[in-house]
C-alpha cells in the first residue's frame, strides 16, 4: 500500500485560506446578484403591470 506524498496533499496555509476566501467571496457575491436580478424583474414586472393597467383605463 502506496502513502500518498506529501506534495500531493497541500498544507493549509495563509494562501489556502486566502483561496477559500475569495471561493466564498465569489459564491455570496454570485447569489447575491441573482437575488438583486430576481428582485429588479419582480419590480419591472410590477411596474409594467401598473403601467399596462393605467394605459388600458
Amino acid at each position: 500500500m502506496q502513502l500518498v506524498p506529501p506534495l500531493l496533499v497541500p498544507p493549509l496555509g495563509p494562501c489556502d485560506d486566502l483561496f477559500l476566501f475569495q471561493t466564498l467571496k465569489w459564491v455570496f457575491v454570485s447569489i447575491s446578484c441573482k437575488i438583486a436580478t430576481a428582485f429588479e424583474f419582480e419590480r419591472v414586472y410590477i411596474a409594467s403591470k401598473y403601467l399596462i393597467k393605467h394605459i388600458k383605463n
